[in-house]
């Protein structure tokens, strides 16, 4: 029997249509502002991973979507454990051109533009969990099947490590998403939180980097990605930070992307869109952005000279 990796009670296929002017000059209000576009579409990409410990009690951690069905988590969250269920987030909405496939939608925007919600049909582990090679490497993947096939996928950066230049990164600032255990809670509630990178480490276990950001250090957060401001996924929480076997509170840290780009390499879970670009897409995007800071440099002197 085989099983679709994504599924939809009302499914129409096809690329979604174009957007209407209307529709267009809507969408464009909500793009203007990057922390609530992450807030929306990234939360989505998010689910919450209930399992059952050694120990017969529950613990819940976090992992999220990179296309195709395939989701990355951290490994402990998995190994040694029995995966109770995977819930992901469907209490957000996406544009039609956030869409991978026409659908219905479910709903209007102040009545105007139509949005659609998310629809997982008994979303459950197809495949997996696979593992980094690395037994010491903290990263793992599955893929789910039942999920919507619209459901959002984050980007994964492509700062290898032997690229990282410290001063690059301190003190930029991404979004965490992740679910912690909340009090009277009845369901796990997913948290976002705005973190700041504070240093950059090198350590003596393994050649990953690992970026040390100021924010929640709580159980619930680990596999959970931290969204960058510059439009990616920065690294994974793994662990928060500690001396002597004290965690050092308002610290954690979060591994780089390297191992998260190895783990769905040697499975062959690559989804296309986490592919690294071309020769000839590098070159083009280059050319943008030197063709954007000359434009903004022109701006700039043309306004000085009025």
């Amino acid at each position: 029997m085989n099983e679709s990796l994504v599924t939809n009670e009302w499914p129409e296929g096809g690329p979604p249509r174009p957007m209407t002017p209307e529709e267009a000059a809507r969408r464009a209000e909500w793009s203007e502002d990057f922390q609530r576009l992450i807030l929306r579409v990234g939360a989505l990409a998010c689910a919450a991973v209930v399992v059952k410990l050694p120990s017969g009690d529950e613990g819940i951690g976090t992992a999220f979507h990179v296309g195709e069905g395939v989701y990355l988590t951290a490994r402990h969250v998995l190994e040694d454990n029995e995966v109770l269920s995977v819930l992901p987030y469907s209490r957000g909405w996406i544009f039609r051109d956030e869409l991978i496939e026409e659908a219905r939608t479910g709903g209007m925007l102040n009545g105007e533009i139509p949005i659609w919600s998310m629809h997982h049909e008994k979303p459950h582990v197809l495949r997996g969990p696979f593992f980094h090679n690395d037994d010491a490497i903290d990263v793992a993947a599955f893929v789910m099947g039942g999920i919507d096939r619209n459901t959002p996928a984050m980007a994964l950066g492509f700062h290898y490590d032997d690229w990282i230049v410290d001063a690059d990164w301190l003190l930029t600032k991404g979004i965490v998403f992740g679910y912690p255990p909340v009090p009277t809670a009845k369901d796990p509630i997913q948290l976002a939180a705005t973190v700041e990178v504070n240093g950059v480490v090198d350590t003596y276990r393994d050649r990953y980097v690992r970026f040390v950001v100021s924010g929640p250090s709580r159980g619930g957060f680990s596999g959970g990605p931290v969204f960058h401001e510059r439009g990616f996924v920065l690294g994974m929480v793994i662990e928060s930070l500690e001396q002597f076997g004290k965690p050092e509170p308002g610290f954690f840290t979060i591994l780089s992307i390297e191992p998260l780009h190895e783990v769905l390499e040697q499975h062959g879970l690559t989804p296309q869109r986490q592919l690294p670009p071309t020769v000839e897409e590098t070159i083009a995007m280059a050319r943008e952005e030197l063709e954007a800071r000359q434009a903004a440099r022109a701006a700039k002197r043309s306004g000085s000279t009025e």
